[in-house]
């Protein structure tokens, strides 16, 4: 059984029960229903793909659905702030979230967080939503980010395959001192341009999240005095490359932010 110049199946005419051979009508019969077999199945397989695409997109289109409706609207206006933030897929379904949210106990305090989840598709949006719903929920009352850690870790942990984790990196951010304390999961180091020029990293403080059940976090300090500029992304952006597969890299996104810092946080 053929289609085109390939092979999908064999067919084993053995001898009649009374013996008598097969003539060359029987044959061209028997070769005219091999040809239809032929073009029913590749029909049916065509049909199969055909169905099973539709379904990856209706499954891709509710997965980026989910996503859109996590991401913040409208970031909240901070205290002598500039703050700015943009998701752009390389997919139509990706793993990065990020989010601005109010931290209970002193006012004005805010929670910056920048994550990445492993994996694509509809199994990535839903954690992104176990995580926004995790951090949302245990911000409203004072907490250390540590503990906020912890405890996003031990749920995501219970509740998630163990090939599903994120990376993220949490700031609590104190607009009127400049004061941050922040815990860096796993994730890629924290930019901070001073207003001289010098540039500091916030290297990786804690495992990833959802990892390993009993993970530890411990808190990085660092404070931002007017003119500083802080950069949390995720590794879509060093890790974006070219048609030679050139990394762009940290060095670049230091020179683009030393090259832009004049301009607005937005832009």
């Amino acid at each position: 059984i053929r289609t085109g110049e390939v092979s999908m199946g064999l067919v084993i005419c053995g001898p009649r029960m009374a013996g008598v051979p097969y003539s060359p009508s029987d044959l061209e019969f028997g070769a005219g229903l091999i040809a239809q077999a032929a073009v029913a199945f590749e029909n049916a397989w065509r049909m199969e793909e055909i169905l099973r695409r539709q379904q990856i997109e209706q499954e891709l289109a509710i997965a980026a659905s989910i996503q859109e409706s996590l991401f913040p609207a409208v970031l909240p206006a901070l205290l002598a702030s500039d703050v700015a933030a943009r998701n752009r897929q390389a997919r139509q379904v990706g793993g990065d979230y990020y989010d601005v949210l109010p931290l209970g106990g002193t006012p004005g305090r805010h929670l910056l967080c920048v994550a990445d989840i492993s994996g694509k598709g509809l199994p990535a949006a839903l954690l992104m939503s176990n995580i926004q719903a995790t951090l949302r929920a245990n911000t409203r009352t004072p907490i250390s980010l540590a503990e906020l850690a912890t405890t996003a870790n031990a749920l995501l942990f219970a509740s998630t395959p163990s090939n599903r984790f994120a990376t993220a990196f949490l700031l609590d951010y104190d607009p009127q001192t400049g004061s941050c304390t922040y815990v860096n999961g796993g994730h890629n180091e924290g930019i901070v341009l001073r207003r001289d020029g010098a540039v500091e990293l916030l290297a990786t403080t804690g495992l990833p999240l959802g990892l390993f059940a009993k993970a530890a976090y411990e808190e990085g300090r660092v404070d931002l005095a007017p003119g500083d500029l802080l950069m949390l992304y995720s590794d879509g952006v060093t890790e974006a490359s070219d048609i030679h597969e050139e990394d762009f890299g940290m060095d670049r996104v230091i020179d683009v932010l030393k090259a832009h810092r004049d301009r607005s946080a937005a832009e």
